[in-house]
C-alpha cells in the first residue's frame, strides 16, 4: 500500500506545483471567432488596471503560444489584438492575481456615437468582472450593434454561473437587432443603461431610432426584470466566460428580412404586419412596439440603403403611392 500512496502524494504534489493548477481557483475569460475570416478585437479594462493593459497575456488554447496584443492608449486601459479564422484565446486576469473588470469588442474598438445616416451607433460589448468575490458578465448592446456574440458561462467550474431558467441554457446571445433584445437572456437591450429601464437617456442624435424608448428594455423592475435578467451574478469565481465573434451584423432599421438592403421585399414585410403591436416585430422600425405608418416612414427614408449606411451607386426610387393599413 505504501508503494502506492508515495507516488500518488508526488503525483499530487508536482500537479499541485504546475501554472496551470491555479485555474480552478480564479476565473480565465476566453475570446473566441466564430467565423472563417480573422476579425480584430479590443479588449478594455477599468480604471482600477490602469496601466496594466500592457501586461495582459492572451495564449491560443491550441498552439499554447501567445498571441500578440498592443496597447492602444496612453491610460493603458484599451488593447487591440486580431483573433485568426475559427481561433480562440484564453486571458487569465493577469494570472488571476487582481480584481479584473473589462469589456471585449469586435471590429471596432468601444464606442457610443453616430456611424453613418441609418446605421447604429456605436458598438457591441461583452462585458466582465470577475475574481472580486462577485462576479458579474453580460452581452451590452446598449450602445449599439455591430457583431453577434455569444456568451458561453457552461464551465464554471465549482461554482456554476446561473442558467436561463426558460431552458436551462447557459449560453446567452444578442439577437444582432435594435430592438430584439428585449427578451435575450443575459444581454442589456439597446439604449437600456438599466435592463427594465433607459436610465441615462443618450442624446437623440446619437439614436438613429430617434428618442430611446422604454420598449425596448425589459419588462418589470430593475430587482426583478422581466422575462429575463440583463446582468448574470455568482459570488465565487473558477472556470472559464467564453465570448465568441458570431457574425458581423450592421443593421439597418428598415431592413426587416436582413438581408443587407432596404428595399420593396422589405415593404411587403411591412404590409404584412401592419397593425401588430408585440414587441420586437421585425417590421416595428422605430421600436415603439406597433407596427404602423411610422414604421414605413422609416422604410421609405432608409429605401436603398445597405447594411452600414452606405448606399448604393444607382438608387431606386420607392413606390410612389403610400400603403393602406389593412
Amino acid at each position: 500500500m505504501r508503494k502506492v500512496l508515495i507516488p500518488m502524494v508526488a503525483v499530487v504534489m508536482a500537479l499541485a506545483a504546475q501554472p496551470g493548477a491555479r485555474a480552478q481557483n480564479y476565473t480565465t475569460v476566453q475570446f473566441s471567432n466564430a467565423t472563417g475570416s480573422p476579425v480584430d478585437a479590443w479588449m478594455g479594462v477599468q480604471p482600477a488596471s490602469a496601466g496594466r493593459i500592457g501586461q495582459a497575456r492572451l495564449i491560443d488554447i491550441v498552439t499554447q503560444q501567445q498571441v500578440p496584443f498592443s496597447d492602444v492608449t496612453p491610460d493603458g486601459l484599451l488593447g487591440k489584438f486580431t483573433l485568426q479564422a475559427n481561433q480562440t484565446v484564453s486571458f487569465d486576469s493577469f494570472s488571476g492575481g487582481a480584481t479584473h473588470g473589462g469589456a471585449i469588442t469586435f471590429r471596432a474598438p468601444p464606442q457610443s456615437c453616430p456611424v453613418n445616416p441609418g446605421a447604429p451607433c456605436g458598438v457591441t460589448k461583452g462585458e466582465f468582472t470577475i475574481n472580486n468575490g462577485n462576479e458579474s458578465v453580460d452581452i451590452s448592446s446598449v450602445d449599439g450593434i455591430n457583431a453577434v456574440m455569444s456568451m458561453d458561462l457552461s464551465n464554471g467550474g465549482s461554482n456554476p454561473w446561473p442558467s436561463d431558467p426558460r431552458n436551462g441554457s447557459r449560453v446567452a446571445q444578442n439577437s444582432g437587432t435594435l430592438t430584439g433584445d428585449k427578451t435575450a437572456w443575459g444581454v442589456f437591450p439597446y439604449r437600456c443603461t438599466q435592463c427594465a429601464a433607459i436610465g441615462a437617456a443618450p442624446p437623440t442624435d446619437c439614436n438613429p431610432l430617434g428618442p430611446a424608448q422604454q420598449s425596448y428594455c425589459k419588462d418589470g423592475t430593475e430587482s426583478d426584470p422581466q422575462p429575463v435578467k440583463c446582468q448574470l451574478n455568482r459570488t465565487a469565481g473558477g472556470g472559464v466566460v467564453k465570448f465568441t465573434f458570431q457574425a458581423a451584423m450592421d443593421p439597418v432599421h428598415a431592413d426587416f428580412n436582413h438581408d443587407g438592403v432596404v428595399d420593396i421585399s422589405d415593404y411587403g414585410i411591412w404590409r404584412q404586419n401592419v397593425g401588430a403591436s408585440s414587441c420586437g416585430n421585425t417590421a416595428d422600425a422605430n421600436g415603439d412596439c406597433l407596427v404602423d405608418i411610422r414604421d414605413y416612414g422609416v422604410w421609405r427614408q432608409l429605401f436603398d440603403q445597405t447594411s452600414g449606411g452606405a448606399a448604393p451607386a444607382s438608387p431606386a426610387s420607392p413606390p410612389a403611392r403610400g400603403p393602406s393599413a389593412r
